[in-house]
């Protein structure tokens, strides 16, 4: 185990740009909720910018929160757990590492504490103070803290349905050989400039990233990728369709609330068996004036992003 120490996020960051991290792990194995193989290879790669889950709310409350949940499992289940300031590097697989919540000593074993606070239960499910279920991703996070820490075991511990509850993960040699096998193959394919094929669904909005941040020229497609143009055009049509339909429900709706007469509210609510409406009254805002003093001032910032337009040449 090297443990490797560091000042500040920024060398965080920088640790962390040469390793496969326990958090990063699950996307070589296909079970990320939030990144895909070819977007990790991409960032390590340099090609694209780190995921940026600072707006994601969930992430932020765990992060907000992780101080607390610690200290109540600390509590509740008797141990003593230190606060980790330090990144951990595999001995045995070069670019794979883990940062740790906490530690848990003083029991005669030292081992990781992965914190969790969990707002959505998709994928858990509990016995009491035991939990029973996890999802997979952080199974695979904890094995990478194994992995890096030399622990026999750890613990991930969730605030979840109200309550601090906790799983031991046995450590499994099985699962880290396969862990160590996939981040070695990972960046031999980063060092040879050998990209994963992408998820066009999934990886989307990265390809669009890419390419903004790229040179583009205009060049004559394959005939193969006419079929690709259909299906965006046919999908476009359908889209539209879709949200025609919908909008003059919508309509059809609300017109049937006018026609049951006058209210006294700002505020309406139609229901229909297991359907229901809700029509709101939002009040004008009035805008904001100008003036010299304000000369200078930076508004309606907003990031340069990619737009991908299809049509056919006779629209043109």
């Amino acid at each position: 185990m090297a443990s490797i120490h560091f000042s500040n996020e920024n060398e965080w960051h920088a640790i962390r740009a040469g390793h496969v991290g326990a958090s990063e792990i699950a996307a070589l194995f296909g079970l990320s909720p939030f990144q895909t193989r070819w977007q990790l290879h991409m960032i390590k790669a340099g090609k694209l910018a780190r995921t940026d889950l600072s707006g994601n709310k969930a992430v932020s409350a765990g992060r907000f929160m992780e101080a607390g949940v610690g200290a109540w499992a600390a509590e509740k289940f008797g141990v003593t757990l230190n606060k980790v300031h330090r990144y951990l590097s595999d001995d045995f697989c070069d670019g794979l590492g883990a940062s740790l919540d906490f530690e848990c000593v003083g029991s005669g074993t030292k081992y990781p504490v992965e914190i969790k606070f969990i707002q959505r239960h998709d994928g858990w499910e509990w016995d009491g103070d035991d939990l029973t279920q996890v999802p997979e991703n952080y199974l695979l996070q904890v094995q990478v803290q194994l992995a890096c820490s030399g622990a026999p075991f750890g613990d991930l511990v969730a605030f979840i349905g109200g309550d601090i509850r906790r799983l031991r993960v046995p450590r499994s040699e099985k699962l880290i050989a396969a862990i160590r096998a996939e981040v070695t193959q990972f960046w031999d394919d980063v060092r040879a400039g050998k990209e994963p094929a992408p998820d066009f669904v999934k990886d989307a909005d990265g390809i669009s990233e890419l390419a903004y941040g790229m040179p583009l020229r205009t060049i004559t497609l394959p005939v193969e990728a006419e079929k690709l143009f259909e299906t965006a055009v046919q999908q476009a049509d359908i889209a539209k369709a879709a949200e025609d339909a919908a909008k003059a429900a919508k309509a059809e709706l609300t017109k049937m609330v006018i026609d049951a007469g006058i209210g006294n509210d700002d505020k309406a609510r139609a229901e229909c068996g297991p359907y229901k409406m809700t029509l709101t009254k939002v009040q004008p805002n009035p805008g904001k004036i100008i003036t010299a003093e304000m000369v200078g001032e930076v508004t309606g910032k907003r990031a340069g992003y990619l737009l991908a337009k299809i049509s056919t040449k006779k629209d043109e």
